[in-house]
């Protein structure tokens, strides 16, 4: 599925209130994708991996929606090109229902941390104040943090993801931090069908 993205400051006001439904309900973000790490082999298995991932979400019932982060690269002639990883962030709500508690989600967080051998995915927990918290694949918090956006834990997410490629990957690609991508919402009734699962934000 070829996407066409949009770029947005990860705490912008207009998105976070977009969202603010969905938010409240609780999410977790996750991606296959390791925060910059620059081996192209390495990196398709990422992306098989992830489009493997977005099955499994759907599989799942509950809604999501894909978001990217942007990693600068210099190709051999010397310009400077970004590169997307791709994440999902799963909200707590089945079919546009929300649920009672997120016992369910993080389970299925933690379960797909092991299937692609994850280092951990964000969840924020359910309600209007709900904290963050950064969860290891063992299931231990390693980070935690007030109330955020799912554009916000997403860069949150990244951040760590990237810290941890740096250290792994002498010449780990560097982060955009604050630099968010979002999916433009469908333009036909095909294109809709083609991404069900989704939830659908108009933002400009």
């Amino acid at each position: 599925m070829k996407y066409e993205l949009m770029r947005f400051d990860s705490g912008s006001e207009v998105v976070g209130e977009k969202m603010k439904h969905y938010t409240e309900t609780g999410f977790i973000v996750i991606s296959t994708f390791k925060g910059g790490d620059p081996n192209p082999r390495r990196r398709r298995n990422y992306q098989v991996n992830s489009r493997s991932l977005k099955e499994y979400i759907r599989k799942s019932e509950y809604s999501f929606i894909p978001v990217w982060a942007g990693f600068e690269d210099w190709d051999e002639v010397g310009y400077l090109d970004t590169i997307t990883e791709q994440a999902f962030v799963v909200f707590n709500s089945k079919n546009h229902e929300d649920q009672e508690d997120a016992i369910e989600l993080k389970s299925l967080g933690l379960g797909w941390c092991k299937k692609y051998d994850l280092e951990g995915y964000f969840y924020r927990e359910m309600g209007v104040d709900g904290k963050g918290h950064y969860i290891k694949a063992s299931g231990e918090v390693e980070l935690s943090f007030g109330s955020v956006s799912p554009t916000v834990a997403t860069d949150i997410y990244f951040q760590a993801l990237h810290r941890s490629a740096s250290q792994k990957y002498p010449r780990a690609l560097k982060y955009e931090e604050r630099r968010i991508y979002l999916a433009r919402a469908p333009g036909t009734v095909f294109e809709a069908y083609m991404r069900h699962g989704e939830v659908f934000f108009r933002i400009r």
